[in-house]
């Protein structure tokens, strides 16, 4: 999962105070949609904030899904948007409505300090994602059930993060710098960030 610092784009929030929005389906129209996609794409850098893949398709998803809030004003904050890939087996497709502040990590909260995925966890060279032996027991749950609830060991995203590691591998044996071999890829930043500051 992508560590991020949210910054919320100016057309958002010149919307919301014209607008005044509590409903996303409801009061935020295609213009304004589209403006918060590509901001989200932006920040994301063209990688889905759950399993890091450049996204081919993308969806605005709500961490906290709009079934589970119910809170005023929560629906449009942009600290609880992401931008997801459209894959039918993980990330938002399979998270679908389900959320629990208490068994998940916090991206976004209320009445939690927020977690940086970086801190929860750790990517093996054989392209499984796990959470990091040094956490807490509670911390390595709710990572753990993170992990399980957007299926990021899906084989797929296995296989595609153990051949960006040998192909990091192999470029560092030609002497390559970590961020130009990351710019050849543009997914999985969180390896990447393994080996040296991007």
């Amino acid at each position: 999962m992508l560590s991020l610092n949210k910054l919320e784009p100016n057309c958002f929030i010149v919307f919301k105070k014209k607008n005044n929005p509590k409903n996303y389906e409801e009061d935020c129209d295609y213009k304004v949609r589209e403006c918060l996609r590509e901001a989200l794409d932006e920040e994301q850098k063209g990688q889905c904030f759950y399993c890091e893949q450049k996204i081919q398709e993308s969806r605005i998803d709500h961490f906290i899904p709009r079934d589970a809030i119910n809170e005023k004003n929560i629906e449009c904050n942009y600290n609880n948007l992401f931008l997801s890939c459209n894959r039918k087996d993980s990330c938002d497709n399979k998270k679908g409505n389900k959320f629990d502040e208490n068994k998940y990590i916090r991206l976004f909260s209320n009445n939690h300090t927020l977690d940086n995925p970086l801190e929860f966890f750790d990517y093996t060279t054989n392209g499984k994602i796990k959470a990091k032996k040094s956490l807490s027991k509670d911390e390595i749950l709710r990572a753990e059930n993170t992990i399980e609830l957007l299926n990021l060991n899906h084989r797929d995203l296995i296989n595609a993060r153990k051949i960006t590691f040998k192909s990091i591998e192999s470029m560092k044996s030609d002497i390559l710098n970590i961020k130009i071999i990351y710019a050849y890829f543009e997914e999985f930043e969180s390896i990447f960030k393994k080996f040296g500051n991007l």
